[in-house]
């Protein structure tokens, strides 16, 4: 199925079967919006799935202009999924890719936003009201990621952030076998943890309501400020760095465990711990 054509649906739903691609221009539904190609899938301009709107492919997935829904959106890819403009969905958002997921424009999501990927490109910003959640078997880079709810990011791959996120309902981020590297600030109105096998690097502020726990396999240092409301835990199998002020309400646990112990910032804390 081939058109660069506008195809909509008025007053009902539209769904586009293919043993083949699928290539179409805009598209409209009145309700519910079903694409299903066992090769490619492309949409070359905007989508709108009034009610809801799933795209599935046995290859990849392609969508060059906005996408917009008032119900959910599924996404499956066998292998890439690129999104080129913005995403506008107020209710969940499921994307599953086999390989790359790539995001170059802002995500406004509803409900909850579930991205599971061999790689994840979040390079526009996302809010999801109800929680965001990004995994990969690779490697995962985004940019300001914000939801009222938890966020969490894994990956067996590096993760690294290029802007500032925040999370009401706690940040958990997670490198099994690489490292962390957030160049903006983390903010969380509960607790926050990083944990990689490699190093942990966050340049900008880290502010949590709650406790905050980083483990790095090699080294962590920290380069602006730590605002702690619970207790802070920071453990380095190599060097831990501290480069700007830490206000811990509860006890701080520094542990450098074969590598130096360096604070150049203002540590105040009800207990502190170092080795």
């Amino acid at each position: 199925v081939k058109t660069d054509g506008a195809l909509a649906a008025t007053t009902g739903a539209l769904t586009i079967d293919s043993n083949g691609q699928i290539r179409v221009g805009n598209v409209f539904a009145r309700q519910a919006l079903a694409l299903n190609a066992r090769e490619d899938l492309s949409v070359v301009g905007q989508l709108v799935g009034t009610t809801g709107a799933a795209l599935n492919s046995g290859a990849n997935v392609g969508v060059s202009g906005a996408l917009e829904t008032n119900g959910q959106l599924s996404v499956i890819a066998a292998r890439d999924a690129s999104f080129a403009e913005s995403m506008l969905a107020a209710q969940d958002v499921n994307v599953r890719a086999g390989g790359a997921l790539s995001q170059i424009d802002q995500f406004v999501i509803g409900g909850r936003y579930d991205a599971r990927a061999g790689s994840i490109a979040a390079l526009g910003a996302t809010r999801a009201n109800a929680g965001i959640n990004l995994e990969s078997s690779a490697a995962v880079t985004f940019a300001n990621l914000a939801t009222e709810q938890q966020l969490t990011i894994s990956a067996q791959g590096d993760i690294a952030g290029s802007g500032d996120s925040a999370a009401l309902a706690g940040v958990s981020i997670v490198s099994t076998a690489g490292g962390i590297v957030n160049q903006g600030s983390l903010a969380s109105a509960a607790g926050l943890s990083l944990s990689a096998a490699h190093d942990v690097v966050v340049n900008g502020d880290i502010t949590s309501a709650g406790n905050v726990n980083v483990n790095a396999g090699r080294t962590l240092a920290l380069g602006g400020t730590l605002s702690v409301g619970g207790h802070a835990n920071l453990t380095a199998h190599s060097a831990l760095t501290l480069a700007g002020r830490s206000d811990i309400a509860g006890g701080a646990s520094l542990a450098a465990q074969t590598g130096n112990l360096v604070v150049l910032g203002d540590i105040t804390a009800d207990t502190i711990t170092a080795e």
